[in-house]
């Protein structure tokens, strides 16, 4: 079920991933704030996503939290803030970086196919009403911290695949 009142959603998010292994995973945590017909009652309703991928990377799996928290929401005029201890995928976006490779044809760009994905997502809502915060990981937020356990590429018994190394090579050198 995904949720579809317009209101105000919170997610926080996090990725995890064993350099040795390539096995990874990420956690997904998200809030709605549904006020009452009087805009009095205001209720939350949590999601929590949980995956595992394989092979993969860290930033892979940080960005792919982000895209999923994303296609939970269906009603594209909501206003969302995302919590997420990736400075990097914070400052792409919020400070434009990613606009500029997204015209640059993201060629040198590692995860090239995800930051696609995340556009397509991004795009679906509202101009201005996607906002993406920074928190430090592991610094005892609660939300964090839930995310950093489903996340846990050690309690996955089954992985989506992800792309291997050679394609996320391709897609580096705009090979593919």
């Amino acid at each position: 079920m995904k949720f579809t009142t317009m209101n105000k959603f919170f997610g926080w998010t996090d990725g995890s991933c064993n350099y040795k292994t390539e096995q990874g995973g990420i956690g997904v945590l998200l809030k709605q704030e549904i006020k009452g017909e009087h805009h009095q009652d205001s209720y939350k309703i949590s999601k929590q996503i949980s995956e595992g991928y394989f092979p993969t990377t860290i930033g892979r799996m940080e960005l792919k939290a982000i895209i999923e928290c994303l296609k939970y929401i269906s009603d594209n005029d909501s206003q969302i803030i995302i919590t997420t201890d990736s400075e990097y995928i914070v400052n792409s976006v919020m400070k434009g970086f990613l606009f500029n490779w997204e015209k640059e044809g993201f060629v040198f760009r590692k995860n090239s196919d995800l930051w696609k994905e995340f556009l397509t997502e991004y795009k679906r809502f509202t101009e201005g009403n996607i906002v993406l915060k920074h928190v430090k990981g592991h610094s005892g937020i609660e939300e964090n911290e839930i995310c950093d356990k489903l996340c846990s590429y050690k309690q996955f018994k089954t992985y989506k695949t992800d792309l291997s190394v050679k394609e996320r090579n391709d897609m580096y050198y705009g090979l593919k």
